[in-house]
């Protein structure tokens, strides 16, 4: 049984077996069956002994390394350039929403996601609206990290799961699943009068 999970072992076996028969035939499964592969199996979620394997795969990291053989290690070996090494080890996490590079691309997923958010919890929108709570404001952890420093562990492998499969679209629908758990009834509202706290319950 998979840690943090409920899944039976006969279950979480069977589940191993049907991806191993789909890694066997995996161009088959991708060219035929992609529905399948994405609405059963990716959903239901990657059995842990096999999620490496499946990732490489459905990002299609496993034929880019096959096409280039050693070029991996090759760029591994190379010192890194300096100018970029100090850049990394700089603490530059908390300043990614203003830094050049991202704030566009977060500005513009912050729109959209407020567009979102509009139709499918008008009451949490509106409520964020009253505190002025930017989407930028919690959205930017959630994407940048794919939402590893917001969830418990097993969600998060659950949450990728489902991004190597579907894609970005699958952080827009984890965002709104959160806002509505964390803003979605009359009471959870009521309980975050202001701007702190309502920032504190996301």
């Amino acid at each position: 049984m998979e840690a943090g999970s409920s899944v039976p072992v006969d279950v979480a076996r069977q589940r191993e077996l049907k991806w191993l028969e789909m890694f066997a035939h995996w161009d088959k499964w991708l060219s035929r069956r992609y529905q399948k592969v994405r609405g059963l199996r990716c959903r239901k979620g990657i059995p842990s002994s096999l999620r490496a394997k499946a990732w490489q795969l459905l990002s299609n990291s496993k034929e880019l390394l096959e096409r280039n053989p050693g070029r991996f290690e090759e760029l591994e070996r190379q010192p890194g350039d300096p100018k970029w090494l100090d850049v990394i080890e700089k603490d530059l996490h908390r300043q990614f929403p203003f830094h050049e590079m991202f704030a566009a691309p977060v500005q513009l997923d912050g729109e959209v996601f407020g567009a979102l958010l509009r139709r499918a919890a008008p009451a949490a929108h509106r409520h964020l609206r009253r505190f002025r709570v930017d989407p930028v404001l919690y959205l930017t952890e959630w994407f940048m990290c794919i939402f590893a420093r917001s969830l418990p562990w097993a969600a998060v492998l659950r949450v990728w799961d489902m991004f190597f499969c579907e894609g970005v679209k699958i952080m827009f629908r984890v965002g709104l699943v959160l806002l509505r758990r964390a803003l979605g009834s009359p009471e959870k509202l009521r309980s975050c009068q202001g701007l702190y706290e309502t920032l504190e319950r996301l």
